[in-house]
Protein backbone atom coordinates (compact mmCIF):
# COMPACT_ATOMS: atom_id res chain seq x y z
CA UNK A 1 0.00 0.00 0.00
CA UNK A 2 3.28 2.17 0.51
CA UNK A 3 3.99 2.12 -2.72
CA UNK A 4 0.72 3.15 -4.27
CA UNK A 5 0.40 6.06 -2.34
CA UNK A 6 3.87 6.98 -3.06
CA UNK A 7 3.44 6.46 -6.96
CA UNK A 8 0.20 8.31 -6.67
CA UNK A 9 2.25 11.71 -4.92
CA UNK A 10 5.02 11.82 -7.74
CA UNK A 11 2.30 11.04 -10.32
CA UNK A 12 0.91 14.59 -8.86
CA UNK A 13 3.47 16.49 -8.38
CA UNK A 14 3.28 16.25 -4.86
CA UNK A 15 5.78 16.64 -2.10
CA UNK A 16 5.60 15.32 1.96
CA UNK A 17 7.54 18.53 2.66
CA UNK A 18 6.07 21.87 3.67
CA UNK A 19 5.63 24.36 0.49
CA UNK A 20 7.33 27.35 -0.46
CA UNK A 21 7.15 29.60 -2.91
CA UNK A 22 8.19 28.13 -6.55
CA UNK A 23 8.15 24.85 -5.48
CA UNK A 24 4.06 23.87 -5.86
CA UNK A 25 2.81 26.19 -3.32
CA UNK A 26 2.23 29.70 -3.53
CA UNK A 27 2.21 32.65 -1.12
CA UNK A 28 -1.30 34.33 -0.82
CA UNK A 29 -2.54 37.43 1.11
CA UNK A 30 -2.05 38.37 4.29
CA UNK A 31 -5.61 37.83 6.28
CA UNK A 32 -6.38 40.28 9.37
CA UNK A 33 -8.49 38.98 11.62
CA UNK A 34 -9.67 39.02 15.53
CA UNK A 35 -8.34 36.72 18.02
CA UNK A 36 -10.44 34.11 19.30
CA UNK A 37 -14.03 35.39 19.29
CA UNK A 38 -13.71 38.43 19.02
CA UNK A 39 -15.46 40.97 16.56
CA UNK A 40 -14.31 44.02 14.52
CA UNK A 41 -16.82 45.96 16.32
CA UNK A 42 -16.17 48.07 19.88
CA UNK A 43 -18.42 49.24 21.95
CA UNK A 44 -17.49 52.16 23.16
CA UNK A 45 -13.94 54.79 23.79
CA UNK A 46 -11.19 53.01 25.42
CA UNK A 47 -12.31 49.34 24.86
CA UNK A 48 -10.09 47.47 22.69
CA UNK A 49 -9.84 44.15 20.20
CA UNK A 50 -7.14 41.99 19.90
CA UNK A 51 -5.93 41.58 15.99
CA UNK A 52 -3.57 39.12 14.31
CA UNK A 53 -1.67 38.74 11.20
CA UNK A 54 -2.23 35.52 9.23
CA UNK A 55 -0.40 34.35 5.79
CA UNK A 56 -2.56 32.56 3.45
CA UNK A 57 -0.51 29.46 1.88
CA UNK A 58 -1.74 27.90 -0.90
CA UNK A 59 -0.26 23.78 -0.43
CA UNK A 60 -0.99 23.50 -4.20
CA UNK A 61 -3.47 20.70 -3.69
CA UNK A 62 -6.27 23.51 -3.80
CA UNK A 63 -6.01 23.79 0.12
CA UNK A 64 -5.28 26.44 2.08
CA UNK A 65 -3.24 27.38 5.52
CA UNK A 66 -3.26 30.14 7.99
CA UNK A 67 0.17 30.76 9.16
CA UNK A 68 0.51 33.25 12.13
CA UNK A 69 3.06 36.31 10.89
CA UNK A 70 4.93 38.75 13.00
CA UNK A 71 3.48 42.21 11.56
CA UNK A 72 3.53 46.18 11.73
CA UNK A 73 0.51 47.93 12.53
CA UNK A 74 -1.31 51.13 11.71
CA UNK A 75 -4.46 52.72 11.70
CA UNK A 76 -6.12 54.45 8.76
CA UNK A 77 -8.00 56.95 11.58
CA UNK A 78 -5.85 57.35 14.34
CA UNK A 79 -9.12 59.35 15.66
CA UNK A 80 -11.13 56.85 15.44
CA UNK A 81 -9.15 53.68 16.89
CA UNK A 82 -4.96 53.58 17.14
CA UNK A 83 -3.40 50.00 17.27
CA UNK A 84 -0.04 49.10 19.00
CA UNK A 85 3.09 47.33 17.47
CA UNK A 86 1.22 43.69 19.25
CA UNK A 87 -2.00 44.52 16.93
CA UNK A 88 -4.16 45.78 19.74
CA UNK A 89 -6.61 48.18 18.68
CA UNK A 90 -7.84 50.97 21.16
CA UNK A 91 -11.20 52.81 20.76
CA UNK A 92 -10.79 56.28 21.06
CA UNK A 93 -14.48 57.34 19.54
CA UNK A 94 -17.19 56.21 17.56
CA UNK A 95 -16.48 55.56 14.03
CA UNK A 96 -14.63 53.65 11.89
CA UNK A 97 -11.19 53.02 10.82
CA UNK A 98 -8.85 50.45 8.70
CA UNK A 99 -6.29 48.53 10.03
CA UNK A 100 -3.95 47.24 7.98
CA UNK A 101 -1.12 45.01 8.81
CA UNK A 102 1.96 44.21 6.92
CA UNK A 103 4.60 41.94 7.00
CA UNK A 104 7.49 41.85 4.29
CA UNK A 105 6.05 43.43 1.55
CA UNK A 106 2.67 41.75 1.86
CA UNK A 107 -0.46 43.48 3.23
CA UNK A 108 -3.84 43.05 4.86
CA UNK A 109 -6.52 44.90 6.67
CA UNK A 110 -9.36 44.90 8.47
CA UNK A 111 -12.27 47.80 9.07
CA UNK A 112 -12.73 48.53 13.03
CA UNK A 113 -16.00 49.86 13.64
CA UNK A 114 -16.30 51.93 17.35
CA UNK A 115 -19.83 52.10 18.34
CA UNK A 116 -21.26 55.12 20.28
Amino acid sequence: MRWVVAIVLAACGGSTSPSSPGTGGTSGTLVVQPAGSQSLSISAAGGTVQLSAYQRESDGYGGTTLLPVAATWSSATTAVATVNQNGLVTAVASGSSVITATANTTQGSATVTVRP
